[in-house]
């Protein structure tokens, strides 16, 4: 608790007196002592979490550490405000621990209220009042603030830490024999609690994983926020970024948007092992989209960086980890290729990204099931395929791409195991499909194809590429109409030919 509130180490004598009705805090001989009725606290709370037991000791760990204890109070009055100095001490401490303010008036619904005026203790709205401002207060810290978003929807179990997180690993365990996402719940359950009592950055990191795994990218953000805010160390926050790359996930991206100056450095991938080196890539390649200026800035160093990773010969015995690894830098290698305009390397190296991950996946993958590497993997280099193939023209060899990257989506999204997790865009699917038909003048298929994408994702350039066939087909009002509709949008060059075809 005093590591938690950045106090000094102090030690205290904690002893329970049954019977008190109470707890008080004093010293004898200058030695700190708490006594505690722990029947008495019981007795008043509010539900089963105990919020209440962490309230009243902090509050009496208060009086010692803010020299109550060390003078004598002379009038009632004197020793409320003392009572509500406590009391706000408390309360920052239970901010600390993940509360939020609005649930101090719950916590503390089961408290006496002392409304006799010449009592030493307040009532208990004004009591209400204190702990809530501590609690606001404690929010002021960053890792707080994160800490609560990570453990909003439990209580608070005072168990000890190691019995939490074994708890907790061993309901993941079982998740990962049966699948049963009651386990994984379960343990996710006592993750949150765990940490809350111990800034081990692993656990955190651990419980990530576990909101990942039940398909919650926005807790997962959120986690390696926390984990970074905990260490500053910049691997979280590639992590971070190698998730928001492929997944687009707002929650990540506005995370990125607060941390993000500390990745702007070119040169700083230099510095990276080999696995945070490709996800500050993946991140970069991925915000130079909507960038494209500061592209012969950023391609170089990454370029360089992603071929000293395939060009390291590998450890022996060979792992499946760097194979994977390997699979994943040619992957994006394969991307970078095609934003340089370079067809014929890209399709080399997403050639051999993608024979990687269509291999069969073994039963008890721990990172397939966890995070879907190679089927997701698959999917981004199938897709960058087909981009190849329509950059080339290659109509017959696209066409073959897209009904391969079809069928791997829809095997993936079959396994209900798996379904939440996916953070694939499907539309992508359709306008690819789209693309191949028009190559290959199949226009009623092309068409169908592009309305499908319309309706998940309503891109002018759907519409575009709509309108496009529609004229192929003499469709001139079918092709006016999807042509205004693009030009709507965001002005898209479909407003030339607007001008040109449509009254």
């Amino acid at each position: 608790m005093l590591a938690r509130v950045k106090a000094p180490t102090r030690l205290f004598v904690v002893k329970t007196c049954h019977g008190l009705n109470n707890a008080v805090a004093l010293k004898q001989a200058n030695v700190p002592y708490i006594l505690l009725d722990v029947e008495w606290i019981e007795s008043m709370k509010s539900g089963s979490s105990d919020w209440l037991h962490l309230m009243v000791i902090g509050h009496e760990i208060g009086h010692h550490l803010l020299g109550h204890t060390s003078r004598q109070a002379t009038q009632p009055g004197e020793q409320k405000s003392l009572e509500l100095e406590a009391d706000r001490f408390a309360g920052y401490v239970l901010g600390t621990y993940g509360l939020a303010g609005a649930q101090v008036a719950h916590v503390l619904r089961g408290f006496p209220d002392d409304s006799d005026p010449n009592s030493t203790h307040p009532a208990k709205a004004q009591r209400i009042i204190a702990v809530r401002a501590g609690v606001d207060l404690s929010k002021g810290a960053e890792e707080n603030k994160l800490l609560e978003s990570l453990t909003k929807d439990v209580g608070l179990n005072l168990t000890s830490v190691p019995y939490l997180v074994s708890m907790a690993r061993g309901k993941f365990d079982r998740f990962l024999v049966t699948r049963d996402k009651r386990e994984l719940q379960q343990a996710v359950n006592f993750y949150q609690q765990a940490i809350r009592f111990s800034a081990d950055p692993m656990l955190a990191h651990e419980l990530g994983a576990m909101f990942f795994a039940d398909g919650s990218g926005d807790r997962y953000a959120q986690a390696l926020e926390y984990v970074y805010s905990l260490t500053k160390n910049k691997a979280y926050l590639l992590e971070l970024a190698s998730y928001y790359s492929s997944s687009r996930n707002a929650t990540a991206e506005g995370i990125m948007q607060k941390h993000k100056d500390k990745l702007m450095q070119p040169e700083l991938v230099g510095s990276l092992n080999d696995r945070s080196a490709l996800s500050f890539a993946n991140y970069h390649l991925a915000r130079l989209e909507v960038n494209r200026d500061e592209e012969a800035k950023w391609l170089p160093p990454l370029r360089q960086a992603l071929e000293g990773i395939v060009s390291k010969p590998a450890s022996l015995p060979a792992t499946e980890a760097h194979a994977l690894l390997i699979a994943e830098t040619q992957n994006t290698l394969g991307l970078l290729a095609l934003r340089e305009g370079d067809f014929n390397e890209a399709k080399q190296q997403l050639v051999a990204a993608a024979n990687y991950f269509g291999r069969p996946i073994l039963p008890n993958d721990f990172y397939e099931l966890l995070y879907s590497n190679k089927t997701l993997n698959q999917l981004s280099s199938l897709t960058n395929l087909a981009l190849v193939s329509i950059r080339l023209a290659d109509w017959t060899e696209g066409l073959a791409y897209v009904n391969k990257l079809d069928k791997v989506y829809h095997t993936y999204q079959a396994s209900l195991t798996k379904k939440s997790q996916l953070a694939f865009d499907y539309s992508q699917v359709a306008y690819f499909k789209g693309r191949v038909h028009q190559g290959l003048k199949n226009y009623p298929q092309a068409i169908l194809h592009y309305s499908e994408a319309i309706v998940l994702a309503p891109e002018p350039y759907l519409y575009y590429y709509r309108g496009t066939c529609q004229l192929s087909r003499g469709n001139e009002t079918e092709a006016c109409a999807d042509f205004k509709k693009a030009c709507s949008i965001d002005g898209h060059t479909a407003c030339d030919r607007v001008k040109m075809l449509c009254r």
